[in-house]
């Protein structure tokens, strides 16, 4: 976890008056800067990269959350393959060729 140091904490004074230039910091140096106003802490920039790592892991995690779950509760409702193809409309290979193929 960053902390908030004199190195990445603005103030929404400095927003205003050098919004191009934080926003070029932050994509530069990949890490968040903290938002101050009034010596509160009132919002977190992070460079897109960032963002987009940070909703990875997070889907990460909830998929993970997921998974343990139907292990843990296997009676829970879930989907077979087959039910999830049937309502996309998609056909599946029968386990016979699959094998065959494997074989060749």
């Amino acid at each position: 976890m960053i902390t908030p140091t004199e190195n990445n904490i603005k103030t929404v004074t400095d927003i205003r008056e050098n919004i191009i230039g934080i926003l070029a910091a932050i994509k530069q140096k990949d890490e968040p800067t903290y938002i101050f106003h009034r010596s509160r802490l009132e919002g977190v920039l992070l460079s897109p990269v960032a963002y987009n790592k940070l909703q990875e892991l997070l889907e990460d995690y909830y998929d993970a959350l997921d998974a343990l779950e139907l292990e843990r509760n296997p009676e829970e409702t879930g989907y077979s393959l087959e039910e999830v193809a049937k309502e996309l409309g998609v056909k599946l290979p029968s386990p016979k060729k699959i094998k065959k193929s494997k074989s060749k």
